[in-house]
């Protein structure tokens, strides 16, 4: 690298066989910045759920409460498998007024409040699996308090 005022060149032909190109220290330092940003906010929406609930019983196909304390951030709800109860989907059936229910991957989701939004906010999902019981899908309502 040969560096001159405002610019940085970079010889591309040591890595990519013979084409060169030119940035300037300013938009590297804001992708730079911008790639930390991006991994401290996903970082950050990654915390798990505190959910304060009662059991829920799949093969009885019931309806239940539950309540999710988070902060401003948003918080992780992850349906994972134990040795008893196998999940083998989760959907979202209603999304919050103040906020958004994201599927992460597999049968983990993010909640998501709105920019600003402190308060009460519920939405629903659907959740199917089994367990030594037998089969079947619950509905799960959750009211979410952002403090």
């Amino acid at each position: 690298m040969t560096g001159s005022g405002r610019w940085v060149r970079f010889r591309a032909c040591d890595l990519y066989g013979g084409i060169s190109m030119q940035h300037t220290k300013t938009f590297l330092a804001t992708a730079l910045l911008g790639l930390a940003a991006a991994a401290l906010l996903s970082s950050a929406a990654r915390a798990d759920c505190n959910v304060d609930s009662e059991p829920f019983f799949m093969h009885l196909q019931d309806t239940t409460k539950h309540t999710i304390n988070t902060d401003p951030k948003g918080c992780e709800l992850n349906f994972a498998t134990d040795g008893k109860t196998k999940f083998r989907s989760a959907a979202v059936v209603s999304q919050p007024k103040s906020g958004k229910v994201a599927k992460v991957a597999g049968l983990e989701f993010v909640y998501h409040p709105k920019p600003g939004f402190k308060g009460t906010d519920a939405f629903t999902m659907k959740v199917c699996g089994s367990t030594p019981a037998g089969k079947g899908c619950s509905t799960l309502n959750y009211v979410t308090v952002v403090e």
